[in-house]
């Protein structure tokens, strides 16, 4: 079932997360492999700290919901589900 990105599923949700998360902290983006990230280091201010807190609780929100859609359920996306 293909889903937009207005209703993701949650194995999008991982994927925005982890796009997300290499944004925020380049060194994370290195140790997985992109080659672009090593240019960079993270915020490592109180402001990047939130800024990790706040898409930990985004995505867990989003998670939550996606869980509950059609298709959300199932044995794949709920083995995602838990490795996110």
């Amino acid at each position: 079932m293909l889903q937009n990105s207005a209703n993701p599923l949650p194995r999008q949700v991982a994927d925005a997360y982890v796009d997300a998360l290499i944004a925020l902290d380049p060194i994370t983006g290195t140790h997985m492999g992109i080659a672009e990230s090593a240019r960079f280091l993270p915020d490592f201010s109180p402001d990047g700290q939130e800024a990790l807190a706040a898409l930990a609780r985004t995505t867990l929100d989003r998670l939550t919901e996606a869980e509950r859609r059609p298709g959300g359920d199932s044995d794949a996306e709920r083995r995602c589900a838990r490795l996110l």
